[in-house]
Formats: C-alpha cells, sequence, structure tokens
C-alpha cells in the first residue's frame, strides 16, 4: 500500500527538502528541531509572498465584497427583493 498525499505542499526546492528530512527521520532532538525549524522558515516566506499574490488579494476582495453586500442588505432590507 502506498503513501496518499493529503493536501497541499508548495513543489519549491525548500519544501521537498523537508519531505525529504521527514521521510529520513531519525528520532531525535535536533532532527525535530532542524525540521520545525526549516517548516517555519518555508512558511514565512509564503506569508512574505502573500501580498504579490494575485490570487490572495483577489480572494479577500472577494469576501470584503461579500460582507460589504450584506451589510447593505440587512440595513435596507426593502432592496433584498424578499
Amino acid at each position: 500500500m502506498g503513501h496518499e498525499r493529503i493536501g497541499f505542499l508548495p513543489k519549491r526546492k525548500q519544501w521537498n527538502a523537508i519531505v525529504q528530512q521527514l521521510s529520513e527521520y531519525q528520532p531525535s532532538a535536533e532532527t525535530t528541531a532542524k525540521i520545525a525549524d526549516d517548516t517555519l522558515t518555508c512558511i514565512r516566506k509564503n506569508y512574505e509572498q502573500m501580498p504579490y499574490d494575485e490570487s490572495v488579494s483577489k480572494a479577500i476582495k472577494f469576501l470584503a465584497m461579500l460582507c460589504v453586500f450584506r451589510h447593505i442588505r440587512t440595513a435596507n432590507p426593502e432592496t433584498s427583493g424578499h
């Protein structure tokens, strides 16, 4: 039975290195700390790039528009068509 990958990890070099570390994992405090540190470094890099990711910007704009339209609809029930 093979491994089934669940979820999404970017296919960049840094993430591939972490996956490799996990596949060769030997229990020790140093190994665990290195994998955790490398993972946090990659996550920080991903968050730093979010403001420049057009898909993230569009998703946030969409969610904000939903909130605004819901507020307008709640404030003016006569325009809701119900």
